[in-house]
């Protein structure tokens, strides 16, 4: 079985995460997902996340801690997928790019864990358990990685 490493931004905006909708024509076409994608040879995984977002929704982000870690299997693939909390860096706007057909801002609440991707759908799981409080913990986590300068990978 393949292995993949893959990264996903958790990004929020007034108590609601960016998710995007993949393009019929992809692979899992039609799932819902948090933005991301693979890591490519000679990225480090924060490399790959910051280049994914510009490349799937035109916006410059801030690649903050790590905040979860998984391998699943999905698509006949072994994948490890490494969840960050990223902010969008001042006046960034989303829109639909490469392989996204559409995106929206939900509150941990909307997320239908049925319409994700399998890989999504546990990280969907971990933030429904905590609800609002998930919200505010990657907060308090991004205020202390920033006082810290940044952690080590």
């Amino acid at each position: 079985m393949k292995q993949i490493v893959v990264v996903a931004a958790l990004i929020q905006r007034e108590g609601r995460l960016l998710v995007s909708q993949r393009e019929n024509v992809l692979t899992g076409g039609g799932f819902w997902e948090f933005p991301g994608g693979k890591v490519d040879p000679g990225e480090t995984p924060r490399q790959a996340l910051a280049r994914e977002m510009i490349e799937e929704l035109g916006i410059r982000v801030q690649v903050g801690p790590i905040m979860d870690a998984m391998v699943v299997e999905q698509f006949e693939k072994r994948v490890t997928l490494l969840f960050y909390h990223c902010r969008m860096e001042e006046g960034q706007t989303p829109q639909p790019l490469d392989g996204v057909a559409q995106f929206l801002w939900k509150t941990p609440q909307e997320l239908e864990p049925a319409l994700f991707l399998p890989a999504d759908r546990q990280m969907i799981g971990r933030i429904a358990a905590r609800g609002d409080a998930f919200l505010a913990h990657t907060a308090a986590l991004w205020r202390e990685w920033e006082d810290c300068g940044s952690w080590v990978d």
